[in-house]
């Protein structure tokens, strides 16, 4: 991966993490503005004098993208830059059914306020969405407000206009200055989580990444991994005698060397989790059984070969398949395949 796919992963990462933080506050938004919309037929009715017939429509046809919204956001679609680009067409057809609505109306004399209440629901719903995204949405929205005038010739455009535009650059740069705070957070929540989830000797997944990859009502790991999945359980041979002959530190440094060279011949996909002590646990998804054994005895032999800095090191392998119900059963039986491997001798693989 280059320096520019790097760029471009936490680029999604960070905004993604926004949306995660906002999301929620975004789409009660979206709610809360189109009901709000639809509410507004009651100032109609006051307006005309009587039950407005022909605002039935402009008021209450949101109801139809608002109830497709939500179905989106229920299902589970947490991608910012979809949900980004599903509220800002909701929040565009409320503008336009707005602007449908004021064209029935006798009475234009409080669209200067309507445009500006418009204007608080797009800095709602802009918490959750890159400033890029709030940027145009907004130059959109002034240009909704252009168009508009050509079809109903508001009285106050000029006014609507020195009114709206700096309300538009000082929500831009409420925005701007909001996104630069969450960058801050951002960093935080990513120092903390990397604590959490990595071990700091190795730098590889300590064994709180098992919450992040296995469903805890079902008891198994995530769709995202496969339906075939395969766990590597290792442990070093004879660490024990290492860190006495040679210290702890010593110790330390066999197990940052051995890790990095095991690292090497693993596919970015894989998860390699130090379980306690020596003792390490690798999930390979869309791994088979048989593939998982060759891979184990590749890792094995890799290890025999390799030059440590402070002594040969060798280590035992169990390899078990997972049966789609249970991780901890896969994980199990890769440990009784491992303590059979060291039973008979170690430095060997080992499959339950």
């Amino acid at each position: 991966m280059d320096k520019s796919d790097r760029m471009n992963n936490r680029t999604t990462d960070f905004y993604q993490s926004k949306y995660n933080y906002f999301g929620g506050f975004c789409f009660a938004s979206i709610i809360i503005a189109c009901i709000t919309s639809m509410a507004y037929f009651v100032s109609d009715c006051q307006l005309t004098g009587g039950f407005a017939y022909a605002q039935v429509i402009p008021r209450g046809i949101i109801i139809f993208p608002l109830t497709a919204y939500i179905i989106l956001y229920k299902k589970g679609s947490r991608n910012y830059k979809v949900m980004s680009i599903a509220t800002y067409i909701v929040a565009h057809l409320v503008s336009w059914n707005t602007i449908w609505a004021i064209s029935n109306l006798p009475d234009q004399s409080h669209v200067n306020e309507g445009f500006i209440v418009l204007q608080i629901m797009f800095f709602a719903i802009e918490f959750a969405t890159p400033f890029l995204y709030a940027l145009l949405a907004h130059l959109l929205f002034i240009g909704d407000l252009v168009i508009a005038n050509y079809i109903n010739h508001f009285n106050d455009f000029d006014v609507m206009m020195s009114v709206g535009i700096p309300c538009c650059i000082a929500i831009m740069a409420a925005q701007y200055y909001m996104e630069k705070l969450y960058i801050k957070h951002y960093h935080v929540m990513e120092r903390i989580r990397h604590i959490s989830l990595f071990d700091p000797l190795t730098g590889v997944y300590n064994r709180n990444i098992i919450r992040e990859i296995t469903d805890e009502k079902e008891g198994g790991f995530i769709e995202k991994l496969g339906d075939s999945v395969a766990v590597i359980m290792f442990d070093f041979d004879h660490f024990k005698s290492i860190n006495d002959t040679y210290g702890h530190i010593s110790g330390d440094t066999v197990l940052v060397e051995i890790i990095g060279e095991i690292q090497k011949h693993l596919r970015k996909e894989d998860y390699i989790i130090r379980w306690g002590g020596e003792e390490f646990v690798i999930i390979l998804p869309g791994c088979e059984l048989e593939n998982a054994k060759q891979k184990a005895e590749l890792l094995r032999e890799a290890i025999e070969e390799f030059s440590c800095s402070i002594c040969p090191v060798t280590i035992s392998l169990g390899v078990a398949a997972y049966d789609n119900e249970s991780y901890k059963a896969a994980i199990d039986n890769a440990d009784q395949a491992l303590y059979k491997a060291k039973n008979n001798g170690r430095n060997m693989v080992c499959y339950y």
